[in-house]
C-alpha cells in the first residue's frame, strides 16, 4: 500500500486499527464477488495478521485497483466515442489519462460522475490543485516513457 501510496477505509498506514473493521470488511470487499469474499473473511476471521495475510491483501488490491482503472478508462473512452481496439493519437491519450487522473486527485468516484461534471472538474483542476500541471508534465514523461518501450 504504501509503494503505491494507497489509502483503504478500514486500514491504517501504521498498522494499527482505526475501529473494529476487519480487513475483510474494508472497502475493497464490496467489490469482490460473494464466494470470494465468504473465503476472505473466514480466512481473515483467524487471530493476527502475518506476512502472508498481507501479502493476500494487496494482491487482492492490487487486482480490484487495476480492474477499477480499466473501468473507468473504458468509459472515458465511450464518452470521448474511441474505439478501445484502434491506435489514439498522443494528444487523445493525455487527455483520456487526465481526465482519468483528476478523478482520483479530487476524491471522486468516476464511476459516479457524468461526462459534463467530468470534464468541468478537469477544466478546474488547476485552481483546484495548484500542483496539476506538474502532474501533466509527469504524465507526459510516463507515457512517452511507455510509448519508447513499445517501439
Amino acid at each position: 500500500l504504501r509503494k503505491r501510496a494507497w489509502l483503504v477505509k478500514g486500514l491504517d498506514p501504521q498498522g494499527q486499527t482505526w475501529n473494529s473493521t476487519s480487513p475483510s470488511e474494508a472497502v475493497l470487499s464490496r467489490d469482490l464477488p460473494e464466494d470470494v469474499r465468504i473465503v476472505v473473511k473466514l480466512y481473515l476471521a483467524t487471530p493476527g495478521f502475518a506476512a502472508k495475510d498481507a501479502a493476500l491483501l494487496a494482491a487482492m488490491l492490487k487486482q480490484l485497483v487495476h480492474k477499477e482503472a480499466r473501468r473507468q478508462l473504458r468509459k472515458i473512452y465511450r464518452w470521448r466515442d474511441r474505439p478501445l481496439n484502434r491506435p489514439s493519437s498522443l494528444a487523445e491519450v493525455r487527455l483520456v489519462m487526465g481526465l482519468f487522473m483528476s478523478s482520483f486527485i479530487i476524491g471522486s468516484n468516476a464511476s459516479n460522475m457524468t461526462h459534463p461534471t467530468w470534464v468541468a472538474t478537469f477544466k478546474s483542476m488547476e485552481d483546484l490543485f495548484p500542483t496539476w500541471p506538474i502532474d501533466l508534465a509527469s504524465l507526459d514523461l510516463a507515457v512517452a516513457k511507455r510509448l519508447a518501450c513499445l517501439y
